[in-house]
C-alpha cells in the first residue's frame, strides 16, 4: 500500500483512510487510483475517510479524475467523510456531492469524521 493509505479500526469498524495532506497533484492522483482499486476489490463496502490540510490543492485535473472514478466507486462505498478542509475545499466538496448525488460532509477533526462514519444512524444518501 502506498504512503497516505491505511486501514484503521474505530468502534470495531474498519475505515480506509486516504490522507492527502501535503500531497502534490501527482501524489493525489496516485492515492486516488490506489484507493479506488482497494475499494473495487473490497469484499464489503468500506467506510472511507479522506483527509486534507491547508497544503493540499485540489486541482482541476484531480477533480476531473475524482469525478471519473466516482462513477465506478461511489456505489461500492458504504459511507465517506472528509476532514481538514478549508472553505474553498468545502465548496468543491459541496459541488462534488451534487455531482454524485450524495450528502458528503466535511468535519473539523478526524475524530468527528470517525464518529460520523461509525454511527449506524448516519448516512451519505440523499
Amino acid at each position: 500500500m502506498i504512503k497516505g493509505l491505511s486501514w484503521i479500526t474505530a468502534n470495531e469498524k474498519s475505515i480506509l483512510v486516504i490522507d492527502y495532506s501535503n500531497c502534490t497533484e501527482r501524489e493525489m492522483m496516485a492515492l486516488l487510483e490506489e484507493s479506488a482499486e482497494l475499494i473495487r476489490q473490497a469484499s464489503e463496502k468500506p467506510l472511507v475517510l479522506a483527509m486534507f490540510n491547508d497544503h493540499t490543492f485540489i486541482s482541476h485535473g484531480y477533480r476531473q479524475a475524482a469525478d471519473k472514478a466516482a462513477k465506478d466507486i461511489i456505489p461500492k462505498i458504504r459511507k465517506m467523510a472528509f476532514c481538514g478542509m478549508n472553505d474553498a475545499k468545502s465548496t468543491i466538496l459541496e459541488d462534488f456531492s451534487e455531482t454524485v448525488n450524495r450528502n458528503y460532509r466535511a468535519f473539523k477533526t478526524k475524530e468527528q469524521a470517525i464518529a460520523f462514519l461509525t454511527d449506524e444512524k448516519t448516512t451519505n444518501q440523499l
